[in-house]
C-alpha cells in the first residue's frame, strides 16, 4: 500500500523491474532472471517481447510450470491437465528457474 492509500499488486512490480533491465539491453531471460533475483515471489511469470518476438521468457520460484511441445505449438501452463490431449508428454520446468521458449527448444538456467 502506497502513501496516498493505493495498491500495488506485486506482479506489476516485477514486470516493471524486467522492463528495466530490458531496456538496459538484457535478453528476456536475463531481464526475468534480474527481476527475479531482486523480488523472489511465489508466482509464474511469462513474459513476450516485441524486442524477441520469437519466444517466451519465463521464470518462476516455487509455483508449478509445465510445458508441452506438438507439431502444431507449444504449450505453457501452471497445471498439464490444461493441454490439449495431442500436445505430447508434460514437462515439469525446475523450481527457482528462468528460461526462454523458442518454436523447437528451451534454454532454462537456475536463478
Amino acid at each position: 500500500t502506497l502513501r496516498d492509500g493505493s495498491r500495488i499488486n506485486m506482479t506489476d512490480v516485477l514486470c516493471q523491474l524486467a522492463l528495466r533491465e530490458l531496456l538496459k539491453g538484457e535478453s528476456p531471460r536475463c531481464a526475468m532472471e534480474n527481476a527475479y533475483r531482486a523480488l523472489p515471489k511465489e508466482m509464474v511469470c511469462l513474459m513476450v517481447s516485441d524486442l524477441a518476438p520469437d519466444r517466451i521468457a519465463f521464470s518462476r520460484f516455487n509455483m508449478p510450470l509445465y510445458l508441452a511441445f506438438a507439431p502444431h505449438g507449444v504449450y505453457v501452463a501452471s497445471c498439464p491437465i490444461a493441454f490439449p490431449e495431442d500436445a505430447g508428454e508434460p514437462l515439469p520446468i525446475p523450481v527457482c528457474s528462468a528460461g526462454e521458449i523458442f518454436a523447437c527448444f528451451i534454454w532454462i538456467s537456475c536463478l
